[in-house]
């Protein structure tokens, strides 16, 4: 049964009824991943994520946000200019265990094996446009996060995997040569995209109880 309707999207799922349709267990089992199968998501189900995802908040209703989707050999491009990243591993995770820096460098270096590499990018406005009381590279950069978010959540709906990278962004000249992306455009995050080789246990969230990253303010006392 088909999550999204036409008009938009719908979850038509309630709680007790089929998990997976339930908006908060989408969110809370979406996961971080990096191992993927060989098989080859469908075109048409990856366009029906994106034309969903897009419908996320857009600052002053620009809706100036496009979508890359690297398949075959110009996924493999892709993947050989992101591993350049890998060099870097160290000092991006220098905070985590050895092992795994080691397994965050094999991961830039091969995407998981994700057979399919989506990046999103935003138009900027013309410098002439420009008003220099108003960030509109940063809404903009904001509008294209909530529509990648849009696009993790129903990526999983569907079942299948991704990974939210910034990292590739220290190449992003490359990676906009590579997929031909124009210049007025910057990168706001590249995602791989493929079925999952297993499950990835839940990380436990900093704060479970909400004590300290949750204040209530002009609420009457509990």
């Amino acid at each position: 049964m088909h999550i999204f309707q036409a008009t938009g999207f719908k979850f038509t799922g309630v709680k007790g009824e089929d998990s997976m349709q339930n908006i908060y267990d989408i969110v809370m089992t979406r996961r971080s991943q990096r191992r993927y199968t060989k098989d080859m998501p469908n075109r048409a189900v990856i366009e029906k994520i994106i034309d969903a995802a897009r419908w996320a908040p857009s600052a002053g209703n620009r809706q100036n946000l496009f979508w890359w989707v690297a398949a075959g050999k110009k996924r493999d491009e892709l993947v050989e200019i992101i591993s350049q990243v890998s060099d870097r591993a160290g000092e991006l995770f220098k905070d985590y265990e050895e092992k795994v820096q080691r397994f965050l460098s094999l991961y830039f270096r091969t995407l998981g094996g994700a057979p399919v590499i989506v990046t999103l990018s935003f138009e900027r406005k013309d410098d002439a446009e420009k008003d220099e009381h108003f960030d509109w590279d940063l809404w903009d950069y904001a509008s294209g996060c909530a529509a990648m978010q849009n696009f993790l959540l129903l990526a999983h709906a569907e079942g299948l995997g991704t990974c939210w990278m910034t990292a590739p962004l220290l190449v992003h000249r490359e990676i906009k040569a590579c997929l031909g992306i124009p210049e007025p455009h910057d990168i706001v995050a590249v995602t791989p995209l493929g079925f999952s080789q297993h499950e990835i246990p839940a990380i436990p969230r900093v704060d479970p109880d909400l004590k300290k990253t949750l204040k209530w303010i002009g609420f009457d006392q509990k």
